[in-house]
């Protein structure tokens, strides 16, 4: 179901970032002397650094809030559950405390996630 539910959109990401090639830089490339190696790897791969990046917190978000509300729906057990019980029983308290696990989840996920690309892409980010 996240999977599903995913992969279009990163796939459409993905693809976007690839048509947004600067034909003047492919074509410089190719004046001095550049492969097809060269423009794939000076050219096409730090053009998706970005889009890696974007689709690393999409796909994660998006398949946290399926697998939230799968649980919600039809499971008896994980945190869905616990906060649609919660809700039934009208325990604000709690559905609070599960929101705010679940955003601090998020929240821990989205820093890993700059941290590492930070640290290791930083020179293809200066660009965005």
């Amino acid at each position: 179901m996240v999977a599903s539910l995913t992969i279009s959109t990163v796939f459409i990401n993905t693809s976007n970032a690839l048509l947004k090639k600067n034909l003047q830089l492919e074509q410089v490339i190719k004046v001095f002397g550049g492969t097809k190696k060269d423009i794939i790897k000076d050219l096409y791969l730090p053009s998706l650094i970005p889009a890696t990046r974007s689709n690393i917190t999409l796909g994660m978000g998006l398949g946290l809030k399926v697998v939230v509300l799968g649980e919600f729906i039809g499971s008896q057990d994980g945190l869905g559950y616990l906060l649609n019980v919660a809700k039934i029983y009208f325990q604000m308290d709690k559905v609070f405390f599960y929101l705010i696990i679940l955003l601090l989840f998020m929240v821990i996920f989205e820093l890993v996630v700059n941290l590492f690309f930070i640290l290791f892409f930083q020179k293809y980010l200066l660009s965005e």
